[in-house]
């Protein structure tokens, strides 16, 4: 079969040009359709218990995803404050993809009176504090409770803080730039953080790193080519094999409706690294033979190759996140098409190009020759040392294997300058984060038994590090009987009497209160805690939600607490799925390629030859990188691919 492509290919040179730079014209076309999506929910199995959860949590309350739009005010109570603030939020509750925004505008303070209370604005847009008297008395209003300090405002009143809520269709796209624009024509000093802000950070880093990497990958390329073979048409020839299967890949991509997600951005870089090396195998022995008639047992060693690249890549097949799957098959795709132009485009091409016979010249004598000949030599002669000390080297960088920090946390794929994560910095620091863990109640909610239970929860995650903020029902009846009491701080506790409750509940909303629906539904069916966590680092995410689950079912209940969820339980269970998914692929890829060689050597000598220097090389890897703090997360994890 190899020697029919290969008649072919000689007596049809021009025929099999214009037939490749069509197919790879056609499979461009998709790259107009190609879109990108950094979002991690994405990528999770929409049948794992984490997915199903987080859509119930979605149904009953909204989106649980917010954008945090933070401002520094020199004089929170002024009156140019106020209006530049009460315009900002009105703008942002218009914006086609916000459901509500929080604020300290929309925010209700009870108002005590002896036997009742009235929800009033917390601060009055419409008629703000103007005398000593009412700025002070506003002051006292908003630092009197923690629901506001700490997360709408700061304790020194310096900063404030817009939650806006999105809808359960949003698109990053979208909220991230209309956001944007209604704060650009803002005079307040605004940042803008929250896991939609992030992820378009992501996608404009992936983008910018797309246009840096993959040139210079390919200007490095050239350079060694020429260097090499000592003529451009040693570098041009595989640099054409290498665009052509980059543009039909990613057409590929577009044309079935895949997006470029965080681990699928590495594939043309991987593609530069891999599928040029058929291209170069080829050249190089058209150039050191200066043969028409190419040696076809050196092309089946290049098929081998081939052959066991594919075959690893296709073990990511196996992996339980569909994105990784996705990836492997695209990969494989990349490098069958680098493959076939390789054995067609390329022989083609050298057989209308003119032979360059001073690049030949010095190619079998050249400096690269030279250099590989001493080398083989001096293995031949020195093998034993040689393999001593590539072991020695292996075992001391793969001691760093013990220091890998396995974790995900989007703002870290910024450098420590980056704005986005100076931004999520601020907002840790003066508000607590902007991510939250949510655990859902379900029974009696007007049950005093039930929100004592919700307090003893907010209790328990308090004494978390990563925990900046709890709230819930529970919070909002305290308060409530407390201000029906006269405002009696000995009265802020959860009465004992359900129908006290209901009667609280149904006096609020009789009295205009209407942002309970955060934490209750209305049939008051169920219920939500909220905790806002400071961190969205996967390790310690997946800490706090199993360290919530253990509380609710060793102290609580689990039928009335059945959802520990959130976008953050999202992140905890995604790193656990491709690190243990990558071992599994990582082990499969290295049996495959073993069994291939040993079948084309005819040697099981010969298949472990093949593959001890690819587990060294892994094990090298992730060693170093364990030196180096660089930490193994979703995108470093395909590395090993």
């Amino acid at each position: 079969m190899v020697v029919r492509i290969l008649s072919f290919v000689v007596d049809r040179p021009k025929t099999v040009i214009v037939t490749a730079l069509l197919f790879v014209a056609i499979m461009a076309t998709g790259l107009a359709q190609l879109g990108m999506d950094p979002s991690v929910k994405s990528m999770l199995p929409r049948d794992t218990p984490t997915w199903i959860n987080l859509e119930r949590l979605e149904d009953l309350f909204g989106s649980s995803e917010i954008v945090l739009v933070t401002a520094e005010v020199e004089d929170l109570l002024g009156a140019g404050t106020i209006a530049a603030m009460a315009t900002m939020e009105e703008e942002l509750a218009e914006l086609p993809d916000v459901d509500r925004v929080v604020s300290p505008l929309s925010l209700k303070y009870l108002e005590a009176d002896e036997g009742t209370f009235t929800p009033v604005d917390l601060i009055d847009a419409d008629n703000p504090p103007r005398t000593d008297g009412e700025r002070d008395e506003a002051r006292r209003r908003i630092l009197s409770d923690d629901l506001y300090v700490g997360s709408i405002v700061s304790p020194d009143l310096k900063h404030v803080a817009f939650v806006v809520m999105l809808t359960d269709d949003f698109d990053d796209t979208s909220v991230a730039y209309s956001v944007r624009n209604v704060v650009d024509r803002n005079e307040l000093k605004i940042t803008l953080t929250g896991l939609p802000i992030t992820r378009i950070a992501v996608t404009d880093g992936m983008k910018g790193d797309l246009k840096m990497f993959l040139p210079a990958g390919i200007v490095v390329m050239i350079l060694l080519l020429v260097l090499s073979f000592k003529t451009w048409l040693g570098a041009i020839l595989p640099l054409l094999v290498v665009l052509m299967s980059v543009a039909s890949t990613f057409g590929l991509m577009g044309l079935v409706g895949e997006k470029i997600r965080l681990v699928t951005v590495i594939i043309p870089v991987m593609l530069v690294a891999v599928a040029n090396d058929y291209g170069i195998h080829l050249v190089a022995h058209y150039l050191g033979s200066v043969s028409s008639n190419p040696d076809l047992r050196k092309r089946l060693h290049v098929l081998s190759a081939g052959i066991t690249t594919v075959a690893g890549f296709l073990t990511l097949t196996s992996h339980v996140i569909g994105a990784v799957k996705v990836a492997g098959v695209m990969a494989a795709f990349g490098i069958v098409v680098a493959f076939t132009l390789s054995l067609t485009f390329i022989p083609a091409m050298l057989m209308i190009l003119p032979t360059p016979p001073v690049a030949v010249k010095k190619f079998a004598g050249g400096l690269a020759a030279r250099g590989i000949g001493v080398f083989c030599s001096f293995l031949k002669r020195y093998g034993k040392p040689a393999v001593l000390i590539a072991a020695v080297f292996t075992v001391t960088a793969g001691s760093g294997i013990r220091h890998l920090n396995v974790d995900t946390d989007p703002v870290r794929y910024f450098h420590a300058e980056a704005q986005v994560r100076k931004d999520n910095e601020y907002v840790n620091r003066v508000f607590g984060g902007s991510a939250q863990l949510n655990v859902v109640a379900r029974g009696d909610i007007k049950s005093p038994d039930m929100l004592g239970k919700m307090e003893k929860l907010q209790e328990f995650l308090k004494r978390n590090k990563h925990v900046s903020k709890t709230q819930s029902l529970a919070d909002a009846i305290k308060r409530m009987n407390r201000a029906f009491h006269n405002d009696d701080p000995a009265h802020e506790r959860i009465p004992d009497s359900r129908d006290v409750v209901a009667q609280y509940l149904l006096l609020y909303e009789n009295s205009g209160g209407t942002d309970l629906d955060r934490f209750v539904d209305f049939p008051y069916e169920h219920a939500q805690v909220t905790a806002r966590v400071n961190t969205t680092s996967a390790n310690a995410l997946r800490d706090l939600m199993h360290d919530a689950q253990g509380y609710v079912a060793d102290e609580l209940n689990s039928d009335e607490f059945p959802m520990v969820t959130g976008f953050v339980s999202v992140l905890g269970v995604l790193v656990q799925m491709v690190v243990r998914g990558q071992l599994i692929s990582l082990g499969l890829s290295l049996l495959l390629i073993f069994l291939i060689s040993a079948v084309v050597f005819r040697s099981l000598v010969a298949g472990g030859f093949v593959v001890f220097p690819l587990a060294f090389a892994m094990v090298t890897v992730f060693g170093l990188m364990g030196y180096f703090d660089i930490e193994l997360n979703i995108a470093t994890a395909m590395l090993a691919s």
